[in-house]
């Protein structure tokens, strides 16, 4: 079997796109700098001032990039990062939750992760910091956020954690792409901070690990199908590259904490699948962006993502690998690690 792709011009009509252009808002130096400055209450006045909607992806999209890039400017440590971001989600969480209440909050939580990534990675062009580490670390904090977040508000922190994932993965493919950087490499530390920050805030807050591993993957599958598509670029590279970082995420951070790692590595696998599928299908959970079914067979998209996880586990566990041809294309390979 083979993947179907539509002729382009068909596929540009197939489109619905729900996010619009980061244009809408335009903060002053005076606006920046009271954020800075005064934090959650600075990020109220400023929104307050600016009549910014939360519900509007345009205008918390530019307000979030503007501020982080701002505050990239005195990091020196892409570390760091993590401290702009994983505060500016679960502030402006909060305001949504009071303005809205909790029907469209992951909405939100994905569009400032989104937001987050396309100013970490702007602000980065033009500084010391490595991009790749910039992106995974602003991606990291964005999860961290949207759990405290979650968990402080009695909210679902599996689905906040897809929504950060997914709005981190598709904000920083976008922007690579907008900026021709690697997005392959841009994709997989996006999508590995976000899964090994979900490892670890799973463990610190005593919930389960395994519906959080789930859950990222899930999110940063479904935004690697979803964001190239919008941008015109073929996906399946994007979803090969997502899946072999969320297989080293889950592996590495399960070595660390001495989890089990054939059950994150599954866990993983699951919201991957499940992710790229529901994706590729129009059926996206998390709603920034959406898109009409692409034709394609299910059965081989599961077996191009469970390959790629299965040789990247074998790289870094370094397991024996065994090659096998498609029956249907002797030049494709199926990868497996061998049993040890």
């Amino acid at each position: 079997m083979r993947f179907y792709y539509l002729p382009i011009t068909l596929l540009l009509l197939t489109l619905n796109l729900s996010a619009q252009p980061a244009d809408a808002v335009e903060l002053s130096t005076k606006q920046l700098a009271l954020i800075q400055s005064q934090g959650a209450s600075g990020i109220k006045t400023v929104l307050r001032e600016s009549k910014i909607d939360l519900q509007d992806a345009a205008a918390v999209h530019a307000f979030v990039s503007q501020i982080v890039f701002n505050q990239i400017s005195e990091i020196s440590a892409p570390a760091s990062i993590t401290e702009i971001t994983s505060p500016l989600t679960i502030e402006i969480a909060k305001i949504a939750l009071a303005d809205y209440g909790s029907d469209k909050i992951n909405f939100v939580i994905e569009t400032i992760s989104a937001g987050a990534a396309d100013g970490v990675i702007k602000a980065s062009e033009n500084s010391n910091i490595d991009v790749r580490e910039a992106i995974k670390y602003a991606s990291s904090g964005s999860t961290s956020g949207a759990i405290h977040f979650a968990l402080g508000n009695e909210l679902d922190t599996a689905k906040a954690t897809s929504a950060a994932a997914s709005g981190a993965t598709a904000g920083a493919i976008k922007i690579a792409l907008g900026m021709s950087y690697d997005v392959l490499e841009i994709t997989k530390f996006a999508s590995s901070g976000s899964l090994t920050s979900a490892i670890y805030e799973s463990l610190d807050a005593n919930i389960n690990v395994g519906e959080h591993i789930k859950a990222s993957a899930y999110g940063s599958a479904e935004a690697s199908v979803e964001a190239p598509v919008i941008e015109r670029f073929k996906f399946m590279k994007i979803v090969q590259s997502n899946a072999a970082a969320l297989s080293a995420a889950a592996i590495k951070a399960s070595q660390e904490e001495n989890l089990n790692i054939d059950k994150n590595i599954a866990y993983a696998t699951a919201g991957a699948t499940f992710g790229v599928k529901q994706a590729a299908n129009g059926l996206g959970a998390n709603t920034r962006i959406t898109i009409n079914p692409i034709p394609m067979d299910p059965d081989e998209l599961n077996l191009y993502i469970v390959n790629s996880f299965s040789k990247e586990e074998a790289q870094i566990r370094r397991l024996p690998i065994i090659e096998t041809s498609y029956e249907d294309d002797p030049d494709s390979r199926q990868v497996s690690p061998a049993s040890p």
